[in-house]
């Protein structure tokens, strides 16, 4: 009986010692927007012989429409059960997040002060993250093999360079001048988590090398901190050091009061202090394909166990 038992015993730890071990892999892949979320507005403002119309849309989508790229080490204490962390990098897509345009359709010489023109918001957001997750593999020593992770998304770096480009004109006298426009703005976050799921297929091409394909989802929301002018260039001449800090900083709180710095007139009090906003966030949100290359480290050869 006791031969019997240490035979069962000796097979289980020399599959579970073969089973085990480091793996390393390099990955890129692309997500697209997997919600509906109304991230601005598309205004189209018509005025007609002196008569105006404007047509709405809402802009849907989210942030996490972009590339990345990751480097993840990882250990499998089982054939089938592991633990990795993923250390990512995001670049998301050029994102509209709004848009304007006013035209005038009559006449030049029918209008006086009047203006139109258009306004495009647009966000591109960069990323450095964490992904600590679970796998559970249906042996990932076989030829081919699925997997399933399950993990959280941390992120340790980021910003939102946001983008305003404005072009108006302005009629006076029967006169045209036009004005060129251009914000810069960077926006960042506070400390936020999101989760992240995967279902992929592993297939070894030769000793320790083996690729994989999966399909991801990210959610991840990101409260806002705060945004900040870097560049504000009318007619291409450089004009931040003229604006007000209440106007070219924004802190985004919880605890939002509408009369924050406000006098009689419903005017800023004191422009040298930062605008205040309501706390709000940003979905980075994510659904997509990652493609790699995995490489499992060679182990120790068991050593057989000792018999009576």
């Amino acid at each position: 009986m006791k031969k019997i038992f240490f035979a069962m015993a000796f097979l289980f730890a020399t599959t579970s010692i073969k089973a085990q071990g480091f793996y390393l892999d390099a990955s890129a892949g692309y997500g697209f927007s997997p919600k509906n979320n109304t991230l601005g507005y598309s205004n189209d403002i018509m005025i007609n012989n002196g008569v105006q119309s404007v047509n709405t849309t809402k802009i849907k989508g989210t942030l996490g429409k972009g590339f990345n790229v990751q480097l993840t080490p990882g250990y499998m204490f089982l054939d089938y059960l592991g633990f990795e962390i993923g250390i990512n990098y995001f670049g998301s897509a050029n994102i509209l997040m709004g848009k304007s345009q006013k035209t005038l359709n009559s006449p030049a010489q029918g209008f006086n002060n009047e203006d139109f023109g258009h306004v495009d918001t647009t966000a591109k957001a960069q990323m450095f993250r964490i992904i600590p997750a679970i796998v559970v593999s249906t042996g990932l020593s076989k030829k081919y093999s699925g997997y399933l992770k399950l993990g959280l998304v941390l992120p340790l770096w980021g910003v939102t360079h946001a983008q305003i480009n404005e072009e108006k004109g302005t009629v006076q006298s029967g006169q045209i001048n036009f004005t060129k426009t251009e914000t810069r703005a960077n926006v960042s976050g506070n400390v936020s988590f999101g989760f992240q799921g995967a279902l992929g297929f592993n297939y070894n091409i030769s000793k320790g090398f083996s690729v994989f394909a999966e399909f991801f989802y990210s959610a991840l929301h990101i409260n806002k901190k705060e945004q900040i002018a870097t560049s504000v260039k009318v007619n291409g001449v450089e004009n931040i050091d003229n604006i007000p800090t209440f106007q070219k900083e924004t802190v985004y709180v919880k605890d939002y009061d509408p009369n924050f710095n406000k006098d009689q007139f419903g005017l800023p009090a004191d422009v040298t202090i930062p605008n205040r906003q309501p706390a709000s966030k940003a979905d980075f949100s994510s659904l997509g394909v990652q493609i790699g290359v995995k490489y499992c480290f060679p182990t120790k050869k068991s050593k057989a166990a000792p018999t009576e």
